[in-house]
């Protein structure tokens, strides 16, 4: 089984506020990795944040503001794969 990758860039809102926000360009990738799912278990860099709300209206996954300012000005991308029934957000 081939696995799936989204990658995008982590703006600075979604740094700031502690998302996962993807662009719409990327809908159909992130909907094609979701499925229809309203909620998600979450392992950000390899730290689980438990079961997470999907926004699709705004195109965001909650994460805490506590994981996202935490990250280095070296790390400017979101990689987001499933793993499981989880999703694995890992950034570079």
């Amino acid at each position: 089984m081939t696995e799936r990758l989204v990658e995008f860039e982590i703006t600075n809102r979604a740094r700031q506020y502690g998302y996962v926000i993807w662009p719409k360009r990327r809908d159909a990738e992130l909907r094609a990795l979701l499925g229809d799912r309203d909620r998600v278990g979450v392992v950000m860099n390899g730290n689980s944040l438990g079961d997470r709300r999907v926004d699709w209206k705004y195109r965001r996954i909650s994460v805490g503001p506590k994981a996202t300012r935490a990250l280095g000005d070296d790390q400017s991308r979101f990689q987001v794969t499933i793993e499981g029934d989880r999703l694995s957000v890992a950034t570079s």
